[in-house]
């Protein structure tokens, strides 16, 4: 596929691209540029700049366009009533479609499908990790959905999970709307016959100290702001940042992270280790250690209360000033993520 069509298909499913996501998707700054002055030269889309919100959207050239050529894709994101289709000039509404593009242009650059194109219905068993946004499996016919914040639902080959992104401010958060957007999601799992048959959450955030206000988040003064409840059994929070893709890449690669699990555990005495313990094992400095590069959010919340000085917490370097801050005076083991991508061939 061209760049301009890949662009254009992304502007398109997103009905307001973010302006500082294009050279992601280009993967040039300069080309990016340039593809988007001809663009916008020849009619197919323009630049909307309000209230400091900048991005791209189609004109009625662009939407002609792709529905000529890519009419399966775009099909129900240019059509009928859809928010993608009909953009609206108010921040909140505006506000809304940047939080799904962002989740649609990190799942597109880490090679999920995301396309109609060759994709599954949403019932069917996986074949390939995929991705599904709100306009794919919110209907009539489950209008209870309605209200979640989810982006989106991601399915790798073992396990469904469900897609929030915080845009770098606690989420609201209605406990019920989420409730059965999870027991939904379950139900899902279990038609497309999951290995894992109970969906998980994943949390996206501009930055890693975004998972440490969760953390300590207790709902906001009316209560109505995201707080670890117990809707989800496991929360992965992933920072939007470029090296962060390890953190989704082992998520949905079990073998390779079976694979860092066995080099990490070298020189580890794991005989202590129960099905219940959240330390890996002991070191030959006796220190307990703890694997937290997953950003398991109950999982980091749990060893906050039982870490002393004398563990050892194992993360990515990205990772390693949340970690400090996470837990005061444990020593914190920062993997090179570079190496660690290049060790499992990622």
């Amino acid at each position: 596929m061209e760049r301009k069509d890949e662009l254009l298909k992304l502007i398109g499913i997103s009905g307001e691209l973010p302006a500082c996501l294009v050279p992601s998707v280009i993967r040039s700054e300069s080309y990016a540029a340039a593809l988007i002055t001809k663009l916008k030269k020849d009619g197919l889309i323009l630049l909307r700049y309000k209230d400091k919100l900048r991005g791209y959207s189609l004109k009625k050239a662009g939407k002609e366009y792709l529905m000529e050529k890519y009419s399966q894709d775009c099909l129900i994101f240019l059509t009928g009533a859809a928010t993608t289709n009909h953009i609206k000039t108010d921040t909140i509404r505006r506000i809304r479609l940047y939080r799904m593009a962002e989740v649609w242009i990190y799942m597109h650059i880490n090679r999920i499908q995301i396309f109609m194109e060759g994709k599954r219905s949403i019932t069917e068993p996986v074949k390939d990790a995929v991705y599904y946004g709100t306009q794919e499996y919110k209907t009539d016919k489950n209008k209870e959905l309605s209200g979640s914040r989810a982006s989106g639902l991601f399915f790798s080959s073992r396990k469904g999970y469900v897609v929030y992104n915080t845009m770098g401010k606690l989420m609201k958060w209605a406990k019920k709307t989420e409730l059965t957007m999870k027991i939904w999601s379950d139900s899902l799992c279990k038609q497309k016959q999951m290995p894992d048959m109970e969906a998980a959450a994943i949390i996206f955030g501009p930055e890693t100290d975004m998972a440490l206000r969760i953390l300590e988040s207790s709902g906001g003064v009316k209560g109505n702001l995201f707080a670890l409840d117990e809707v989800y059994a496991f929360i992965y929070f992933i920072p939007m940042l470029e090296p962060t893709s390890i953190q989704f890449k082992l998520l949905t690669s079990p073998e390779k992270e079976e694979k860092l699990k066995n080099l990490i555990r070298i020189g580890i005495d794991t005989s202590s280790v129960k099905d219940y313990s959240l330390h890996i094992g002991i070191d030959e400095k006796s220190r307990e250690v703890f694997q937290c590069y997953d950003m398991e959010l109950w999982k980091l919340r749990r060893i906050q209360r039982v870490f002393t000085e004398e563990s050892r917490i194992i993360c990515f370097d990205y990772q390693k000033a949340f970690m400090e801050a996470c837990y005061p005076g444990a020593f914190v083991e920062a993997l090179s993520t570079q190496k660690v991508l290049k060790y499992l061939d990622l």
